[in-house]
């Protein structure tokens, strides 16, 4: 391990080991590092001590395999005299324990700290009850069990390295703040000190930076590392306040999305939000379709049917940019066409039972059938209806639905036609009496004809095409007319011809 600063570095043992072979009685061998303080720390005033730490094994001599401890107390203790150095803390001055031992020793604090072989910086903040002259800086007096040494199997010492102690009033301590981000490249560490500071320096894990001797601290620029930064304030070449920062890399951020729907038919409108937990600044979206958008929660329209992916990028308000793709997230599927047959078609009223064929597609999964006022109406995909025996025009909705639930509608209509048979009158009476007032057909519904009445002379006196209202006579005398039936628009039948008297009784 590279010395943090300056040349040398310090340490002490936390271990117990037995007083012989047996193990049945178990010693403290406890070293601390101590001093006098320039000026006594004072009473119910808040400190702050900072050390870089590491620990390691010792062998003292000894065949040594590596250990790892941890963890345990890192314990500051002090006295409210100056005592002559160095101090012995058993009756022994042999075996060394603990300062409490020493009736004017008092532990002021401690914080825990586990060994990795690696430099870390540990802070411990305290507030005497009492003014304090002189420290002493290592383990609890209560040594954890596992600090225990083996004098056969192992006789390597837990051993911890110190430097950089730092030791003022919390309040004096330095500060540091940061500008910019990582992701934006330029972070900066902006670290403030007390203004009787000579100079400063910047540490990484304990380790001085070369040249890094100013107030800011240009992390992008420098292509440093994430880890443990320190900003140290000097005075009379002594540390006399400091402070760290912890800088570690944003974790990658996968953005999450949700749809209101993820399958359905053409056109399909779809509701999209970024549901990414992390607050968000920006987005932009590519909805597989050469759509896109710059809102965070857009609404899409696809017009066509396929498979598509989804790309969202999310900026959020650390400046990091992170994207990632839904692969064939939406399924947009072709809708359902309603169609069907009718047979036979047209037909005659002899004929009026009628089967539908639909020749829907896409997955139809239900045909729902409306034959107005013919009954009944129904959800078989083939039904077979009968019809009246009446000619005209009979109308028919089919609606279908699909596996996706999507609908479409179609109407059309069943022709009912006569069956060609038409009988005339020879006679009629038109005096209003409500009975025979008109020349027409004996049929109800007798189909489509044109219908021409000549007098005796050749003249046409009256024509119509609609057979079922007839030919009043009203204007014409009596005498006896010729008539001609003409079937239209496909009607069954042949043309008729004869006479008609017309008479007023």
């Amino acid at each position: 391990m590279p010395v943090p600063d300056g040349e040398g570095v310090a340490g002490f043992v936390i271990a117990t080991y037995p007083v012989d072979l047996s193990g049945s009685e178990l010693i403290t061998y406890n070293e601390y590092i101590g001093g006098c303080l320039l000026a006594p720390m004072e009473a119910g005033v808040e400190y702050t001590i900072q050390m870089s730490l590491a620990g390691s094994s010792w062998d003292g001599g000894f065949n040594s395999s590596g250990v790892f401890y941890g963890p345990v107390d890192i314990t500051i203790f002090g006295s409210p005299a100056c005592p002559e150095w160095p101090l012995p803390l058993e009756p022994s001055g042999i075996d060394l324990g603990c300062p409490t031992f020493l009736e004017e020793w008092v532990e002021l604090g401690h914080t825990s700290y586990s060994a990795d072989e690696t430099w870390q910086t540990i802070t411990i903040q305290f507030t005497p009850d009492t003014d304090i002259q002189s420290v002493m800086i290592g383990g609890p007096c209560e040594v954890p069990s596992d600090f225990t040494i083996d004098l056969i199997t192992n006789t390597a010492f837990p051993y911890f390295w110190i430097d950089n102690l730092l030791l003022n009033e919390t309040s004096l301590f330095s500060s540091i703040e940061t500008a910019g981000s990582y992701c934006a490249e330029d972070l900066t560490l902006l670290g403030t000190s007390d203004t009787l500071a000579e100079y400063v320096q910047w540490y990484y894990n304990g380790v001085a930076l070369p040249s890094q001797t100013n107030s800011q601290l240009a992390w992008s620029d420098l292509n440093l590392s994430e880890g443990t930064y320190q900003f140290i304030a000097f005075q009379n070449d002594s540390i006399c306040a400091g402070s760290q920062i912890e800088v570690s890399l944003p974790p990658s951020i996968t953005p999450e999305i949700e749809a209101s729907t993820q399958l359905g038919c053409e056109p399909l409108t779809v509701q999209f939000n970024n549901v990414t937990p992390t607050p968000s600044i920006a987005c932009e979206w590519d909805f597989g379709d050469g759509n896109t958008s710059e809102e965070c929660n857009p609404t899409h329209v696809y017009t066509e049917s396929g498979l598509y992916s989804i790309d969202i990028q999310v900026t959020f308000e650390n400046g990091c940019t992170y994207d990632t793709t839904y692969q064939q997230y939406i399924e947009v599927i072709p809708p359902p066409q309603a169609v069907f047959t009718a047979s036979p078609q047209p037909t005659t009223i002899n004929d009026t039972q009628i089967t539908f064929y639909p020749e829907s597609n896409n997955a139809i999964v239900q045909w729902l059938w409306n034959f107005g006022e013919v009954s009944p109406n129904t959800d078989v995909e083939s039904p077979t209806v009968l019809f009246p025996s009446i000619p005209g025009n009979y109308p028919v909705e089919l609606i279908v639905i699909n596996s996706t639930g999507c609908v479409d509608t179609v109407s059309a209509f069943v022709f009912i036609e006569s069956d060609g048979t038409v009988s005339l009158p020879n006679i009629f009476t038109p005096n209003g009496d409500g009975d025979n007032d008109r020349f027409v057909p004996f049929e109800a519904y007798p189909g489509k004809w044109e219908l021409t009445v000549f007098d005796r002379w050749g003249s046409t006196v009256f024509e119509t095409t609609n057979l079922s209202q007839g030919w009043s006579g009203v204007d014409s005398s009596e005498g006896t007319y010729y008539w001609v039936l003409q079937p239209r628009d496909g009607q069954q039948g042949e043309s008729q011809a004869g006479y008609v008297t017309l008479v007023r009784e």
